[in-house]
């Protein structure tokens, strides 16, 4: 954190990862779900973005005021590790016999 160039170069590089994790999350669902379903899995997505984009300024800003002598990029690391334990270690859901003769091609 002392080293500035360093720094913007890290949050430029996380800034552009930002909005192509967004974009390849919609594509994901879009993927996974049936047709009929795409309208609500859409609106889920936004809610669930606006909803973190809501939030992660206000955990932030309630974590400097509390830690006054820790590095917010502490916290940063820490909630991408969950997540990434999250993502590892999730169980993935067997298709049902709908799912999979809705995929069969005709």
């Amino acid at each position: 954190s002392d080293s500035v160039p360093l720094l913007a170069a890290c949050f430029f590089i996380a800034g552009m990862a930002v909005g192509s994790t967004f974009s390849l999350g919609i594509s994901f669902m879009a993927d996974l779900l049936p047709k009929r379903l795409l309208p609500a899995g859409n609106l889920m997505c936004g809610i669930t973005f606006s909803f973190g984009s809501i939030f992660g300024p206000v955990a932030g800003g309630w974590y400097m005021q509390t830690f006054h002598n820790s590095n917010l990029f502490y916290l940063i690391t820490c909630v991408m590790v969950l997540i990434w334990i999250g993502v590892l270690f999730g169980k993935t859901k067997k298709k049902s016999a709908l799912e999979q003769s809705e995929a069969a091609p005709m």
